[in-house]
């Protein structure tokens, strides 16, 4: 059951954050086709944006992933004070290794959350980490640990929009960099040219009028 709702956890948040990294891609490039009307992208412009789309689908994925646990926090709130109320009254000071266990319960029902305080903490999204308590009565241990956990993700979430952020303008500078520019005179042949078939095509319609016209009065 747990596995599941892992999977189902992870994919939605695959999902969004892809969907975000190519909106941002996308808006990135109506942007300059907007401002360089006669802006022709090359080779090196589309790996540069590949690139970039990976970055910020890694940083988006991590976002979106950090979102939905700290929308969760008051559920975690919920059952950690369940569990507290369940071994201490509420005037009796936790040790710091039990807030530990019990805050550890919390995370092998939720192993994602152990997972991001891992790369909260400098290792990676594929490690490990853990918070507790010290000094908490019964009564405050469970908010006091969750509201630390709201405030570690809030400093995640906003690391991870950084990161976007520079990501975008340092690739897109490469990316702007690589873009060729039409010169006048390609434009004004290109135009010539778009002018020249919509001629033909006029002058191919006016003859079959004509032709048909003949066919008639004969």
């Amino acid at each position: 059951m747990i596995f599941f709702s892992i999977l189902q956890f992870a994919a939605s948040s695959i999902f969004w954050g892809i969907l975000m990294a190519v909106a941002m891609v996308g808006l990135f490039i109506f942007i300059v086709r907007g401002w360089w009307k006669d802006a022709l992208f090359t080779v090196w412009t589309y790996v540069t944006g590949v690139v970039l789309a990976i970055l910020l689908a890694f940083q988006c994925i991590l976002m979106v992933g950090a979102l939905k646990i700290k929308s969760s926090c008051d559920e975690y709130e919920q059952m950690l004070t369940e569990i507290v109320d369940s071994r201490y009254r509420p005037g009796e000071i936790v040790p710091k290794e039990a807030s530990i266990e019990m805050f550890g319960e919390i995370m092998d029902e939720y192993p994602l959350i152990r997972n991001y305080l891992g790369a909260i903490y400098g290792a990676s999204i594929e490690g490990s980490g853990y918070i507790w308590g010290e000094g908490y009565a019964a009564r405050d241990l469970p908010h006091g640990l969750i509201d630390y956990l709201r405030e570690l993700l809030s400093a995640f979430i906003w690391r991870r929009v950084l990161w976007a952020l520079g990501f975008a303008i340092v690739l897109g500078i490469i990316a702007i960099l690589t873009i060729k520019k039409q010169s006048n005179s390609n434009i004004r042949q290109r135009n010539t040219d778009r002018l020249d078939r919509r001629g033909s095509s006029r002058t191919s319609e006016r003859v079959g009028r004509d032709l048909r016209r003949v066919s008639h009065r004969r």
